[in-house]
C-alpha cells in the first residue's frame, strides 16, 4: 500500500466558534483569522492554527522536530522550534 501526503486546501477563514491551535494548543478566538490546513495522510485531516503559529511550523526544520525533544512538546504561540519567534525575535 502506498502512503503519501496530499494537501487538499489551505484556507484563512475567520473563526465562527472557538478552536484550539494545533501548534501552541491555546484558543483561536471567535472572529480571529486563522489558517485551516486540510490534507490526506493516512486518512482525511483538518488542522487549525493561529496564522503566526502556522508560519512558525512552516519555518521549523523537520529534522529538529524529530531530534529535539523540546520540539515534540507544545510550543509558544508563533515560536519556531529553534527558539526564534515567527517575527524573527528571540
Amino acid at each position: 500500500m502506498s502512503y503519501g501526503y496530499w494537501l487538499l486546501s489551505l484556507e484563512t477563514p475567520k473563526a465562527r466558534k472557538e478552536y484550539t491551535c494545533q501548534w501552541c494548543y491555546t484558543n483561536i478566538a471567535i472572529g480571529e483569522v486563522y489558517t485551516k490546513h486540510n490534507y490526506i495522510y493516512d486518512g482525511f485531516t483538518s488542522e487549525k492554527f493561529h496564522s503566526d503559529c502556522y508560519q512558525a511550523m512552516q519555518n521549523t526544520d523537520n529534522n529538529a522536530t524529530n531530534d529535539d525533544s523540546r520540539c515534540m512538546d507544545r510550543h509558544k504561540r508563533g515560536e519556531v522550534c529553534d527558539g526564534h519567534t515567527a517575527e524573527g525575535e528571540g
